[in-house]
């Protein structure tokens, strides 16, 4: 696997991809209307990339076997204080292959040479295989958000 810095359109496909995911995954998580979500989604990802995919401190990259696109990563860099994984997305069929793991490794290593002490990530509670995959990766919990539904 190649993992290479993202042309203008793998960036916008990527994009697309986290305009869907994202709010969907906020909407579960905080058992809000879509539309809320959406809004809420938009704050931390568009208008925290004023730059597009040329933002100060953030990094697109493609995941590639070849030609195959497997993936895409965002990273941002904290000002050296820490790395800040965005997002990981990694297409259906490549899943559960050792691309995943692959990819971990490389940001890892892509935060020491920026000199970063620590890879922080966010992670819905309700998604346990990725809590599962970034736990067999090293990763451990620092905070626990919880929730009771009174309706």
């Amino acid at each position: 696997m190649n993992i290479q810095a993202a042309s203008a359109s793998q960036y916008q496909v990527h994009m697309d991809l986290v305009s869907k995911t994202y709010p969907e995954g906020i909407a579960r998580a905080h058992n809000l209307p879509l539309e809320t979500a959406r809004e809420l989604a938009r704050k931390h990802t568009v208008d925290e990339l004023p730059q597009g995919q040329n933002t100060k401190g953030n990094y697109f990259y493609v995941l590639l076997d070849g030609e195959q696109v497997l993936g895409h990563l965002w990273l941002k860099d904290f000002n050296a204080t820490y790395l800040c994984l965005f997002d990981i997305h990694l297409y259906e069929p490549y899943r559960g292959q050792g691309y995943g793991s692959q990819a971990m490794t490389w940001i890892k290593d892509k935060a020491k040479a920026l000199n970063c002490p620590s890879v922080w990530l966010h992670v819905f509670g309700f998604n346990q295989d990725a809590i599962r995959f970034y736990q067999k990766n090293g990763y451990g919990i620092t905070e626990v958000n919880m929730r009771l539904d009174l309706q």
